[in-house]
């Protein structure tokens, strides 16, 4: 699965979560949110392998243009070494090799150059999904801290209450003892 779609997994399990009474938080399954989380981090190490690969291609790339610029050179000096009889031809056979070798220097470094180039996008974009992805945790991290603070304040004040409920019955209580140990007495 790729970061893209575990994020948009994470954001089905907030759109989906249990959103609670008066309020606009939502109880996510931290379960969940988690198995989401941990598929993140195994997948950036993968975009990381893919951008090594794709630097690897480029290094494959400069290797076949300069064994193609050099059997061109062999090429040409070959020829240039044949067409020694004449002054004439000799002349034009340098001058061809000059050339072409020109040619193999300049498609050499077009083939560098165009290689940098692509190798240098594909890290600007593996750079931005790895930002992308930074901040999506860091704002799942923030929702997970702020519905747990929500959570907790809410039992906070569920187990204030409670309490005093609980104080009050207590002190029923207490009253209902004492009348029932010292029961009012009837004139008769």
């Amino acid at each position: 699965m790729t970061v893209e779609e575990l994020l948009d997994q994470f954001d089905d399990l907030i759109e989906d979560a249990f959103t609670l009474p008066f309020s606009s938080k939502k109880v996510v399954d931290a379960s969940k949110a988690r198995d989401i989380i941990d598929d993140l981090r195994l997948n950036i190490p993968q975009e990381f392998r893919q951008a090594k690969a794709i630097v690897a291609d480029r290094s494959e790339i400069i290797s076949n243009a300069r064994r193609e610029a050099e059997g061109i050179i062999r090429d040409a000096e070959a020829k240039a070494k044949g067409l020694i009889a004449r002054e004439e031809i000799l002349r034009s056979a340098q001058a061809k090799s000059v050339d072409i070798i020109n040619q193999a220097h300049l498609k050499s470094r077009e083939i560098k150059k165009a290689a940098a180039e692509y190798a240098d996008e594909t890290m600007k974009r593996t750079d931005e999904i790895l930002q992308q992805s930074i901040t999506a945790q860091r704002e799942i991290y923030k929702h997970i801290d702020e519905s747990v603070s929500q959570v907790l304040a809410e039992n906070r004040e569920v187990c204030k209450k409670a309490e005093e409920l609980m104080g009050q019955n207590v002190t029923k209580l207490r009253k209902a003892r004492q009348v029932l140990r010292n029961p009012p007495k009837n004139d008769q």
